[in-house]
This record gives C-alpha cells, structure tokens and sequence, in this order.
C-alpha cells in the first residue's frame, strides 16, 4: 500500500505509537470498493477518504457508519490547507479550530478571505474522513499519553508536524508534541530539541524560548513534548493595519527584538574567535555554491580581503548558536515577551552577526509588505536601503549601533551589509539542499548592492 503523504502524517495522528502494522490498515478513496459491510472488516483499521468534491458521500457514508459501527470505533477527521498553514482534526472539533484559526492564522483583510473563514470546516476540508478502527486494539499498547493529542498542524508535511489537544487550544494553555514521519527530519528534530533545552538553561532565556517538557521515543519516531505557547506571529502583527500606521509601535517591536537578541547574547561565554575565522564556513559554502558565476566568485574574493583589512586589530567575536532563520514568522508575541521557536536550522559556533541583520531587516521588511507595498522581498529591500522610511531609518540606526557594540565603525557598515547578502544567499542551499526563491532575491540584491559599493 503506497501512502500519499498527507496519508502518513493522518495515520501518525490516528496511531501515535505504531501500536498497528501497515497490513492493519485499510485505505479506502472515494470511487473504490466502499462496502458498508464493516463487519466483515474487523481485522482492519480502515480510513475512507473524501476529497472536497465529495461532500453528500461523506454525509451519507457518516451516517450508515453511525448507525452499522459502535460509537466507540468511529472517528471523523477533516483535512484544511489554510495559506502555509495546514491542518488535521476531528470533525467534533470546530471550536478548537476556530480558536487556533485566531491564534495562529492570518488576520483576514479583503472581503472574500473574511467570508471564507467563517465557512464552516465541513465545507473548506481539502478531504475529510473517516476512521473506523478495528474491534480490539493491540496488546502491545505501552501507554495513552499520545493518544489524547488529536489536533495536528504544519507548514511542510514532510517536515515537523505539531500536535496538540483542542483543550489546549481553547484554554490557551497546555503541551504541545513535535514529531516527524520522515526518519531523515528526525535527527534535525533531536538536534532541536537538544537546542533549545540547552538554551533554556539560562536564566536569562527563560519565557524568551520554548520549554521542553519531555522526551518520547518508539521503535519508528521521537515525539518532543513542549509547553503550548499561546500568541500571534511577529510577521502576522507588523502586517495589520493598526501597526503599519503607527510607526512607533513598529519600532518599539524592533526594540523588542533587540532586547531579544542582547539576553540572547549574553549567555555565551568563552573564547574569542577572529572574524575570519568565524566567516570561514560562509566563503566556503558560497564558493561551493556559486563556482560557476564568475561575478559572484569575484564579489566573494573581494569581500575576504576588505574583512580581513578591517578585522586586522578586531579582538574577535564569542561564537553563538546561531538560530539563522529569526525573521518575524519565527516570533511569537506573548502578554509577557517574545518567543523564538524553529530552532532546526541553529549552527553552533558562528557569528552573531548575520542573525541580527535578518531579524530587523526582515521585520523592517514584513512592516514595508503591511503598509501595502507588493509581498517581495527584493522591492522592499531596496525600499529599506534608501532609508526614507521613518522605520527603515530607525532600522539603520539598529544596525549602526549593534556594530559599534561589536567594535565596528560605520565606515564598514557597507561591507557587513555584503556579507549579510551572501550569508541570506546560501540559506535554503544550506539547510535544505537546494536553492530557493529566497536564495535568488538574496544574490540578485547582492550583486546591484556591491556594484553600487564598488565591489564587484
């Protein structure tokens, strides 16, 4: 039986522990043999699937299910895919839904997205289904602890998948699981783990990163047991309306970043490295990806010489762990502070440098997207750039100062400006093996930039 993957990520959901065999297991699509004889089937777990398109058959098929199979044996899912957003949950859930629909999806703005989302959840599942499990459960059930958690969400199904409960959801409060079906994510998802655990350790950090609450492993997975943080994305709230024509609340969230990064900071100790040495990996990562364009080999080699011209009498940096995705869709903004969540791409023993430069900028960016320029990242880099804007200009002033803290002078903003380009560049190449859009905006801006600075 070969799974689709939104297939695996529903069965994970429906048998957390992998109590049953894949033979257990009776995947039934709309259009195949839908026998209503279900006793015929009590050696099999069976999932029938419905697509959008289906809605009447599943209503029916719903109906005879509850009237042929004990209440006890059947489940009801839907399946919604929400913008990156997309989620798994029993159909007796709405409330849950409408309340994580609140908490972490985004603020509806045009007329037809608002009366889209108050469409019942029956209507927008991309598929719906329904679970009818076998008669006896298997003996080799060790615990129910996973069990109680039936709310899945994800933006990359091949990827992390959250599950909660919907009590947690409606409360505010409560645990959150980790997991993955992909046994090539679940070393980067122990990593994480490791991460933030490790982080967390400091007092400073405490509220500021998730809090592990444990660790579960079975023969197939690792599930990672956090505490629930209830709040909104930065990205979602520097885009409303309300921020966008207040620029001083878009400034006080770049400060709020700041005091972020400077408790962040704080906790690493130790030794000093040379600039040179900690933008090693950079050069060499880039020079690997981008060997065949001469320009960008150029704009490279110049870059090694002006840095290790300007970090001739630097003392060096303490290495960091460095997060490499703090953009505001990895902040939640709580009553008490800001939280950074997705740790898996965190490399330790680099510079502090880059992660600080995409935090603000790429806020300063998400505000410059809210106040109704075009969602790209190259024009409202560009817009950032010229410093007209009164929070592109407090931005820049961010930035001066966080490199006068590290002992640089402005004259050499333009060059750590380059080397931010490059280290964007090679982000998706790096943790994700391939190049993606953001990759290609990041090169583009890097070469008009070092033309302009004479670079190139």
């Amino acid at each position: 039986m070969e799974l689709r993957q939104i297939e695996k990520n529903l069965l994970l959901l429906l048998d957390p522990y992998g109590e049953f065999p894949k033979e257990a297991w009776h995947i039934v699509h709309k259009g195949e043999d839908f026998s209503t004889n279900f006793d015929t089937l009590t050696d099999s777990n069976i999932v029938y699937i419905f697509d959008r398109h289906h809605i009447l058959h599943y209503l029916f098929f719903s109906f005879i299910a509850s009237m042929k199979v004990p209440r006890n044996r059947v489940k009801n899912f839907y399946y919604l895919q929400d913008g990156l957003m997309a989620m798994i949950f029993p159909s007796k859930h709405g409330k849950a839904y409408l309340q994580f629909a609140k908490n972490h999806l985004p603020v509806r703005i045009s007329l037809s997205a608002k009366i889209k989302s108050i469409l019942p959840a029956i209507i927008k599942a991309e598929e719906r289904y329904i679970f009818v499990r076998k008669n006896k459960k298997n003996k080799q059930a060790k615990s129910d602890f996973l069990n109680k958690f039936e709310f899945m969400f994800f933006s990359n199904p091949t990827g992390k998948l959250l599950v909660t409960t919907s009590e947690t959801l409606l409360k505010g409060e409560g645990l959150i699981v980790k997991t993955t079906v992909n046994p090539a994510y679940n070393h980067t998802l122990l990593e994480e783990a490791e991460t933030v655990g490790a982080i967390n350790q400091h007092a400073e950090m405490k509220k500021r990163v998730p809090s592990i609450f444990k660790q579960l492993n079975t023969a197939e997975r690792s599930f990672i047991v956090e505490e629930y943080v209830k709040g909104r994305t930065l990205r979602e709230i520097l885009r409303t309306p309300q921020v966008c024509r207040n620029t001083q609340l878009t400034k006080n969230y770049i400060d709020k970043l700041t005091d972020w990064f400077s408790a962040y900071r704080s906790i690493f100790k130790g030794k000093l490295r040379t600039i040179s040495e900690l933008y090693t990996p950079l050069f060499n990562n880039s020079n690997k990806f981008y060997h065949n364009d001469s320009l960008v080999i150029t704009i490279i080699n110049n870059l090694q010489k002006k840095l290790k011209v300007a970090t001739t009498d630097h003392p060096g940096l303490t290495p960091i762990i460095a997060h490499n995705d703090l953009w505001p869709g990895n902040f939640l903004v709580t009553k008490q502070d800001i939280i950074a969540i997705d740790w898996e791409r965190a490399t330790p023993d680099r510079s502090e440098i880059f992660d600080y430069f995409w935090m603000i900028i790429s806020a300063t960016m998400e505000y410059l997207i809210g106040t109704g320029h075009k969602e790209n990242y190259s024009t409202c880099f560009r817009i950032f750039l010229q410093a007209e804007d009164p929070v592109c200009s407090y931005t820049y002033s961010k930035l001066n100062d966080f490199m006068k803290k590290i002992g640089f002078r402005n004259k050499n903003f333009s060059l750590f400006m380059q080397l931010f380009l490059l280290e964007w560049s090679v982000q998706g190449q790096t943790a994700l093996g391939r190049k993606t859009d953001m990759d290609d905006i990041a090169i583009k801006e890097l070469k008009k930039y070092s033309q302009k600075m004479g670079t190139n």
